[in-house]
């Protein structure tokens, strides 16, 4: 897993559109023709998203093809295989659980403490996690929250988490989607599930009826600033900070 984590990816093009067999044993799904980058982290579904056609989208890795990535996305949702030297690990990204608290909270605590080592300014309280606890029990049965988990294998390997925003009323804008949370697992980032996450929270956000999304990002953090760029973000506000001390 950790060696085909640093592999760069490429998509497949061939067969765009034509019915094929995939990894689950499901046949007749589209083969998708994305747009794609050197990194193959690239690629918008032709009038696609969650709920409209089945597609398949097929990665190998550039070293020799043992490894690669076979994405699924059908009515029912996305999901998402990690094909390594003969081995398939499923991924799927669903509503988390009460069952999924203390996966999430492990996966939080691993994120805060990575950004509190890149700058002492994020350093939890004491009880942060007891708090972040509490409040996540309280999002999964919140309308206005959206708390997403990818899964593989039985085991949740990220969490993204989404809330409904509102500006003051002297803004036209009034409603927008804010992501507060995403998380995932260090051995298998830089495969995509950070963005299959991302693209999961997006679709309840248009069915929020959302025109934007908005976030904040360490400035700290090179990988989290080219990540969310990725997705497609602007810079759009600068957060200051003053010591009075």
């Amino acid at each position: 897993m950790a060696v085909a984590a640093q592999r760069a990816w490429q998509e497949v093009e061939a067969g765009c559109g034509e019915p094929t067999e995939n990894p689950s044993g499901a046949a007749n799904r589209k083969r998708l023709c994305p747009q794609v980058d050197l990194d193959g982290s690239a690629g918008r579904y032709h009038g696609g998203g969650m709920s409209t056609y089945p597609i398949e989208r097929a990665h190998h890795a550039n070293q020799g093809g043992t490894a690669g990535v076979i994405e699924l996305s059908s009515l029912q949702g996305r999901e998402f295989f990690l094909w390594n030297g003969g081995a398939m690990s499923e991924v799927h990204v669903r509503r988390a659980t009460l069952q999924d608290e203390e996966a999430v909270l492990q996966l939080w605590q691993e994120m805060m403490d990575y950004h509190a080592h890149l700058d002492p300014r994020f350093q939890p309280s004491p009880d942060g996690k007891a708090h972040f606890h509490a409040a996540l029990k309280e999002w999964m049965d919140d309308d206005t929250r959206c708390v997403l988990v990818a899964v593989a294998d039985g085991e949740v390997i990220g969490y993204i988490i989404g809330r409904l925003a509102e500006n003051p009323p002297v803004f036209a804008l009034r409603r927008f989607g804010y992501v507060t949370d995403i998380c995932v697992a260090p051995p298998w980032r830089r495969l995509g599930v950070g963005r299959k996450l991302f693209a999961a929270l997006q679709e309840w956000f248009r069915q929020q009826g959302l025109p934007v999304v908005q976030l904040n990002v360490a400035a700290l953090n090179p990988t989290s600033q080219a990540f969310w760029r990725a997705m497609g973000f602007q810079d759009f506000l600068n957060q200051l900070w003053l010591d009075l001390a």
